[in-house]
């Protein structure tokens, strides 16, 4: 017996999955772009029910030496009797040397929730370690930089009262 189905043609979205580090001596300078962003999917509408998105093969990071970039299979398990288009997708990496920066006496914050008491923390300030991309690290505008007593933190004390807390860093 011969059955026929009726065809559908749809757009997903392709998922990056990542395995492994870079090397010790390199950080990522900018997010992963996959291209393109979606491929089309044509066949049996029994093939394609419930498919919302497709991964690619998994990037190995450990394979990273230089910005570049690289390219990757569409993942079509279990997509028998149906054709993806493109089949491949591209990968642009940026990396540059790991750089790492260390700020000393930066000025922990703490703001009451409204009508709790003032607060006083210790230490008053702390040393930070920023750590990644040459670029990102050294191009940090500082005045930018927080570090306060998470919110959470503060609520329901009573005078007297010490507690450690969580820092928030933005």
């Amino acid at each position: 017996d011969l059955t026929f189905e009726p065809a559908a043609s749809i757009a997903v979205p392709l998922v990056l999955r990542t395995q492994g580090e870079l090397a010790q001596d390199l950080a990522l300078s900018s997010p992963l772009v996959l291209s393109p962003e979606r491929v089309t999917v044509r066949g049996p509408e029994s093939a394609l029910s419930g498919l919302d998105a497709l991964p690619v093969e998994p990037f190995d990071l450990e394979q990273v030496r230089e910005s570049g970039v690289y390219r990757l299979q569409v993942d079509t398990t279990g997509l028998a009797g149906a054709r993806v288009d493109p089949t491949e997708a591209v990968i642009g990496v940026r990396v540059e040397p790991l750089e790492e920066r260390v700020l000393s006496g930066v000025e922990v914050r703490a703001d009451p929730p409204p009508g709790q008491p003032e607060v006083r923390v210790e230490p008053q300030s702390i040393q930070l370690r920023l750590t990644g991309a040459r670029t990102l690290v050294t191009s940090m505008d500082l005045s930018l930089l927080r570090v306060s007593v998470a919110p959470e933190s503060l609520s329901d004390l009573v005078s007297g009262e010490v507690r450690r807390a969580r820092l928030q860093i933005e």
